[in-house]
Order: C-alpha cells, then sequence, then structure tokens
C-alpha cells in the first residue's frame, strides 16, 4: 500500500506521468510502484492532463 502525505520528488511525479502516458497500467497499479496513494496519481493526472477519462472509469483517451 502507498503512503499518504508525503511529498513526491520531481524524478517520481515524472516517473508517474511516464507511465501515465505510456503504458496501460491502472493507476492503483502505478501507486503501488511508486510507493504513492491513488489519489495521487489522479491528481497528478488531472493537473497534467495525461489521460482523459471524459466520466468514464475503465477507458481513457491519451491528451494531445
Amino acid at each position: 500500500m502507498g503512503r499518504q502525505g508525503c511529498i513526491l520528488s520531481d524524478v517520481t511525479v515524472r516517473t508517474i506521468i511516464r507511465l501515465l502516458a505510456s503504458t496501460d497500467m491502472q493507476m492503483c497499479d502505478i501507486a503501488e510502484r511508486v510507493g504513492c496513494s491513488k489519489s495521487r496519481v489522479v491528481w497528478i493526472n488531472r493537473k497534467y492532463s495525461v489521460r482523459l477519462y471524459e466520466g468514464k472509469r475503465s477507458s481513457w483517451k491519451m491528451a494531445a
């Protein structure tokens, strides 16, 4: 389980962005891999607009 309330390094944020952009991994799997919470991965995805879910939970489009 990931850690909550911790500050992520720039390297970790870039790793999350790269995994969101280049893999089909679920957000919970990305969170587990980098050691943070799923909500942090969701927040990073929204902030950097990597995946566009358009109201769906299981499918997305890559942002242009």
